[in-house]
């Protein structure tokens, strides 16, 4: 059963590898940042992060919801 994480400040760089972390077991996460434009980029990122691991892995990587 997939869990659901609220991190607040995931732009940083703090809060950034928190949000890695659960989305790499597989559960979902629910970001919040002042700058929204900031938060979308660190979102590009992990997405890319997330399935260059999947790839290495062997595994499909996770979507967006």
């Amino acid at each position: 059963m997939s869990k659901v994480w609220y991190i607040t400040g995931a732009s940083q760089v703090f809060g950034l590898s928190l949000v890695k972390k659960p989305l790499a077991a597989g559960h979902r996460v629910a970001a919040t940042s002042r700058n929204v434009q900031v938060l979308k980029n660190a979102a590009d990122s992990i997405l890319i992060d997330l399935k260059t691991h999947a790839a290495t892995e062997g595994k499909k990587g996770r979507e967006p919801i």
